[in-house]
């Protein structure tokens, strides 16, 4: 059964992080994009405990509050993928108005990455294997908007091979510590797992252009 939690976006986060801030984010994003803040937050005690903030919401949210416009953007990001990395690519596709939700929720990840730690990291998930801590992660690894926005984009239009791998190796049960995903410079898709029988890291690549999963060797 789908968590009611997850049919919008819902900000996790370590205690490190002020709510504040991310409740006047989901109040800029609002009323157009539904954002709900969780006030209880992950506190760790090593010295060099782990900082982030996880978007969190279900395959099918994430698809229909930003598939239009980010099957766009990854169309463009395909028909030149021969040319350039899409991070090369992401300024010249970036011509979506300022009101494309989109292009807000990018812009407001750019102020969020510079209002908390240069460590803390910030990530889009599905709530699988577990719906809290141990997701299905993308890392924001960019700065500029227009390359955020390239990058969830691509993290939507990889969602539906990326909930067949989730299927086809039965993730949600047996995922030890989470599922990583990893935007490659062609705008393909690296998934990567413990599996829970297993010694050591699983991985496989979805492709940008044909959805193909291919395991890597």
């Amino acid at each position: 059964m789908t968590d009611a939690r997850y049919e919008a976006i819902q900000v996790n986060s370590t205690a490190d992080v002020p709510l504040e801030t991310l409740r006047e984010l989901a109040a800029t994003l609002a009323p157009g994009l539904v954002v709900r803040v969780e006030d209880r937050q992950f506190f760790f005690k090593s010295m060099q405990a782990p900082s982030w903030v996880s978007f969190v919401a279900d395959a099918d949210f994430w698809i229909k509050a930003f598939g239009a416009y980010a099957a766009i953007y990854a169309a463009e990001l395909v028909k030149q993928a021969a040319t350039a990395t899409w991070r090369v690519l992401a300024n010249r596709v970036a011509g979506a108005e300022r009101g494309d939700p989109l292009v807000r929720f990018a812009d407001e990840i750019q102020k969020l990455q510079a209002a908390v730690s240069a460590d803390t990291r910030i990530e889009l998930a599905l709530p699988i294997p577990d719906d809290d801590h141990w997701t299905t992660r993308l890392e924001i690894r960019t700065r500029e908007a227009a390359d955020i926005a390239a990058e969830v984009s691509l993290f939507v239009r990889h969602l539906p091979a990326i909930r067949k791998v989730i299927a086809d190796f039965d993730l949600a049960k047996k995922a030890r510590s989470g599922i990583k995903l990893e935007l490659l410079d062609d705008g393909d898709m690296a998934v990567t797992w413990m599996d829970s029988a297993a010694t050591q890291e699983k991985t496989v690549v979805i492709s940008l252009r044909s959805g193909r999963i291919e395991p890597t060797v």
